[in-house]
């Protein structure tokens, strides 16, 4: 048995990243009787009339459109509240009354909100490097061309490269056409005709905001799971004198923490990308994280045992931090979080998004897992709402083209879901193999091909080029040494990247 026959002519896709414009552009190159027309122009007869990207800034491209001269909400303005909640320190907006009556083209204009704790801003920072091969920072339409000379970090490249691959794309493909900026999607509903009711809010430059509604037959879920900053509950942290506190999504430059005793609670990825940059100018540095544990990569791991380690925090009283060994560290002058992100769907009720809440107080936490997904993708109580970008892997770009590929081809009734006691029997046994956590979700490169990309790829519309063709994974290995070789190098001022 499979899912009924779907009668989708209209898209939103909540996201203008990477996720978001794979998923615009799948979806105006999938004919209506099922065929993809990606390589070559937008499908002369498109299997969906409407496709509407909404993206929060003022320019698509996701954590690659930086604002790098300002950093997001600063620690300072944490005091007072409880950090550790993203519907505390990323509250909904409150949506003024009837906008039945309002549309894109006549929208209910209020003064505007204060937008600095919607958390709009990228984490990117000067000097900032990828983690993954410069062959799959790209869409599998885009032909890759080998560098002409090679950088220090090669196969790693800058994010002003990554930034300028999505700026081509988008213009080529003409895409902004089909994005609405600056404009916030604040709810999302399902209303009496089993239409998608969303409630829009457009921020104008003059300082006020256009609040309208509007419907679609379906919707995409593309905002990604890095704009929340995620700073998990401590005893006594607001006793810190004010300036100690920093998440990692705020750092910009090294100046914060010259000549400082800074300590760095977690080791992983962004911990030590910015470790490599601090660590020359500080007086001291402590790394804070859990004994014994295996980064995601074992370089990561040697790297941050090669500083001075403490256990997890046990409390925090002033300049002083004790540890759960019974430790204590004195006249700490920086705190640096590189603790990651919150799972957060403001816009969206528990009515149609569940997730496992591992934090404090029972939040959700960059931890979680989203539940009642099929393939990472669909969502199994209703498949008219998808997600792109759930998944966890450095294999990004082509992994939210598979996921784009899979909705076009089964929105378009190309292919056929398989019916959900067999979704849930996938999750079910995934979560057998994992664990209830993002864990879930994560698909090592070595892996993503075999279950995650090929899997979605078999929901492909018909003719639809293969996303993986002619590419080289073993360009993986070159990377992780890279990235090590790269990260004793910065830190002993052997280049620099700004």
């Amino acid at each position: 048995m499979t899912i009924d026959k779907f009668n989708i002519n209209s898209i939103a896709v909540i996201g203008g990243g990477p996720s978001g414009i794979a998923s615009v552009y799948e979806f105006l190159h999938t004919t209506k009787d099922g065929k993809s027309t990606v390589g070559g122009s937008n499908a002369e007869n498109p299997a969906f009339t409407k496709v509407v990207g909404f993206e929060q800034k003022n320019k698509v491209g996701g954590s690659w459109a930086p604002s790098i001269e300002v950093p997001d909400l600063p620690e300072d303005e944490l005091w007072g509240r409880n950090y550790y909640d993203a519907d505390v320190i990323h509250p909904k907006v409150e949506i003024p009354k009837g906008l039945s009556n309002h549309s894109v083209e006549s929208p209910l204009v209020t003064d505007g909100v204060n937008n600095d704790n919607q958390w709009r801003r990228s984490a990117v920072y000067p000097g900032l490097y990828t983690n993954v091969p410069r062959r799959f920072l790209r869409f599998s339409s885009i032909k890759y061309t080998p560098p002409s000379k090679l950088a220090e970090i090669d196969p790693l490249i800058s994010y002003k490269e990554v930034g300028q691959v999505l700026d081509k794309f988008v213009d080529d493909n003409k895409l902004l056409d089909h994005f609405r900026l600056n404009t916030q999607v604040q709810d999302v509903q399902k209303d009496e005709e089993g239409k998608w009711l969303l409630t829009l809010r457009h921020s104008t430059p003059e300082g006020k905001d256009e609040w309208y509604t509007e419907k679609f037959d379906a919707v995409v879920i593309a905002s990604g799971h890095y704009s929340v900053p995620f700073i998990p509950y401590i005893e006594g942290l607001n006793s810190a004198p004010k300036g100690t506190i920093v998440h990692s999504k705020s750092f910009r430059t090294v100046d914060q923490f010259k000549d400082k005793n800074v300590l760095v609670v977690g080791s992983s990825l962004s911990g030590i990308d910015i470790i490599q940059y601090i660590e020359p100018v500080v007086k001291s540095l402590t790394i804070s994280r859990t004994p014994g544990k295996q980064e995601i990569f074992p370089w990561i791991t040697k790297a941050a045992t090669s500083f001075s380690n403490k256990p997890r925090i046990s409390k925090i009283d002033g300049k002083t931090v004790f540890f759960e060994d019974g430790s204590k560290l004195e006249d700490v002058d920086k705190i640096l979080f590189a603790t990651g992100y919150h799972w957060h769907y403001p816009y969206i009720g528990e009515k149609f998004l569940e997730l496992t809440k591992p934090g404090y107080a029972n939040k959700a936490t960059g931890g979680s897992r989203v539940k009642g997904l099929y393939r990472d993708t669909f969502n199994i109580e209703d498949p008219t709402l998808a997600f792109i970008g759930v998944q966890i892997t450095s294999v990004q770009f082509h992994s939210f083209e598979a996921g784009a590929v899979g909705i076009a081809g089964v929105w378009s009734n190309s292919k056929r879901l398989p019916s959900k006691d067999a979704q849930k029997e996938w999750e079910t046994k995934r979560l057998v193999e994992t664990s209830d956590d993002y864990i879930f979700h994560y698909y090592p490169w070595d892996i993503v091909q075999k279950e995650f990309i090929d899997v979605l790829l078999e929901y492909a519309p018909d003719d639809r080029p293969y996303i993986l063709e002619g590419e080289d994974f073993g360009d993986y290995p070159k990377a992780l040494e890279a990235a090590e070789r790269a990260f004793y190098d910065i830190k002993a001022g052997k280049y620099s990247l700004d």
